[in-house]
């Protein structure tokens, strides 16, 4: 059941110094693309993926299970709402990422 899910929020630095079963961490930015062409995230140490929110599950075929995503949105809603998606196509590596 997704209501009971409770996904880790990490900022940067706490993403940075995590200690994940998983050796590899990327970012999935689930912003609108007009959105992210205004904005696009300034990271550099971490792949970053351009999927928007609602075209997710579509692309659940591209994502690889072994990998850590730590999902951003703006507002955090849509990646606590995408993190369930993930977690119910047999993802279990998601946190979600939060930015100041």
């Amino acid at each position: 059941m997704t209501e009971n899910l409770n996904f880790q929020c990490f900022n940067l630095k706490e993403l940075r110094d995590s200690n994940f079963k998983c050796s590899e961490i990327k970012i999935i930015d689930l912003r609108h693309p007009e959105e992210t062409a205004i904005s696009q995230l300034k990271i550099t140490e971490f792949e970053i993926i351009n999927i928007p929110y609602f075209a997710l599950r579509k692309n659940l075929n591209i994502l690889d299970r072994n990998v850590h995503y730590a999902l951003y949105c703006k507002d955090g809603i849509m990646s606590k709402l995408q993190s369930a998606i993930l977690n119910e196509s047999g993802f279990q590596n998601i946190s979600i990422l939060v930015l100041e």
